[in-house]
């Protein structure tokens, strides 16, 4: 919880100085960044709508998903507390080791998505959809991921 208030403290105090800023928070939220714009390093990343060049090689991927009966048991609790109102929206994913014949920085580099971010040697994650907006002082969220044919 330390390192939690300490970024959101970061992100309160950039905010209201009106400084603009990038956070990054794993999904455990145990590693995390907030920087100011100004102070961006070739350390991270990030395109917003810009074209990506064809990857030059064939691109050799292996995944071990899990079993269909494990997912099928995993959908079934969350299909159950759907129906007993415990939630009205959930997002179902499972860890999936990969083994792939591309680095992250060419990853990040041909991935064609209207959003990417690399965190150097780190990680990598790219998406088409926009899940925030700031419109008239107003902050909007999309939060349904996987829902826009991309």
């Amino acid at each position: 919880m330390l390192f939690q208030n300490k970024i959101f403290e970061q992100m309160n105090e950039l905010g209201s100085e009106r400084v603009p800023f990038l956070f990054v928070i794993d999904f455990l939220k145990k590693n995390g960044k907030v920087i100011p714009l100004d102070e961006l390093t070739d350390e991270i990343q990030f395109q917003i709508d810009k074209k990506s060049p064809e990857f030059p090689s064939k691109v050799e991927l292996k995944k071990q998903p899990i079993s269909f009966e494990a997912y099928h048991q995993q959908f079934d609790f969350v299909h159950q507390n759907l129906q007993y109102g415990n939630s009205f929206l959930t997002n179902l994913t499972c860890e999936t080791p990969i083994e792939i014949n591309l680095d992250l920085e060419e990853i990040y580099h041909y991935s064609k998505a209207k959003y990417k971010f690399l965190w150097k040697e780190r990680f990598v994650c790219f998406s088409p959809e926009t899940f925030v907006k700031i419109r008239d002082g107003k902050i909007f969220s999309y939060p349904m991921k996987g829902t826009i044919d991309a």
